[in-house]
């Protein structure tokens, strides 16, 4: 729906639309409840997927910008597989991004762990925290779409500190202090998610762009999936704020080890560079 240029600070407007409507959609569904019923929630919910149908109806096809399409044949799948282990910078930053997103975006259970236990702030703790975590993600959505380019060097940078300030929640000793790193961690997750949603189809072929957000989306089911119960079995065996604590200090080595080989892979491509050059000007 927009240009290549603006695809970055599209999906960061479009993850603060996520989350507001993630924070409006809980405070209006609260108001109704009383008038509604649960089930007449469900029949508000169902009949809002039609204003969406006619919203996306509604689009001018001569508005959009096309993007050049891989041919079908047999293995497309497997060429896009092929594509990303061939491509050294693209894999290291998805193995950022599983790490990250495995130990340290599933907050859901560690606010869950955090309130029930060494908080003891119980279910109306948890739905603080969540709603400060929603808004942590909108600030960190108008960020990502205040910046005119997101860059690897922010990425690494993001999640270098937000690996920090998860580390240390795990020592906060009350709920509002909890609360307040929440924010900041909420942010920067958004702006590392956006920043490498960015960077994987902007720096890949047109044609591989369908498989690559593929591979994101690979890559994010596949966090989500084994992290939840890594840090459930890691909040149950060792306590909430070990597991934060955990969590934090993989993401921080993650972070910086993927610094250190993408430096060694842009040296090497520059030294590529350097040698062809004589070659092309002899030519």
């Amino acid at each position: 729906m927009v240009p290549p240029a603006d695809l970055p600070n599209a999906m960061a407007l479009g993850s603060i639309l996520s989350s507001a409507g993630r924070i409006l959609g809980m405070s209006l569904a609260g108001a109704l409840l009383p008038f509604t019923g649960n089930g007449g929630l469900f029949v508000i919910n169902a009949a809002s997927f039609f204003v969406v149908i006619a919203a996306v109806a509604a689009m001018r096809r001569a508005e959009l910008h096309p993007l050049a399409t891989a041919e079908r044949q047999p293995g497309a799948v497997r060429d896009g597989l092929r594509y990303v282990l061939r491509t050294p910078w693209l894999l290291v930053v998805l193995a950022l991004w599983f790490v990250s997103g495995s130990v340290g975006r599933n907050f859901q259970v560690t606010m869950a762990a955090m309130s029930a236990g060494p908080l003891d702030a119980g279910a109306g703790g948890y739905g603080l925290l969540s709603t400060v975590f929603a808004v942590g993600t909108v600030l960190g959505g108008f960020l990502a779409a205040s910046r005119p380019h997101l860059t690897i060097r922010l990425l690494l940078l993001t999640a270098f500190v937000t690996g920090v300030a998860q580390a240390v929640s795990g020592l906060m000793p009350g709920l509002w202090t909890f609360a307040a790193l929440m924010l900041p961690i909420a942010a920067g997750a958004v702006t590392v998610d956006t920043t490498v949603s960015a960077r994987a189809q902007l720096d890949s072929p047109e044609p591989m762009r369908g498989r690559i957000i593929a591979a994101l989306s690979i890559v994010s089911a596949g966090a989500g999936a084994l992290g939840g119960p890594l840090l459930g079995w890691l909040s149950d065996a060792m306590g909430p704020r070990a597991a934060l604590e955990i969590g934090g200090v993989a993401c921080v080595a993650a972070a910086l080890l993927a610094a250190v080989v993408l430096a060694r892979l842009s040296g090497r491509t520059i030294r590529q560079a350097a040698r062809l050059r004589p070659r092309l000007e002899n030519a």
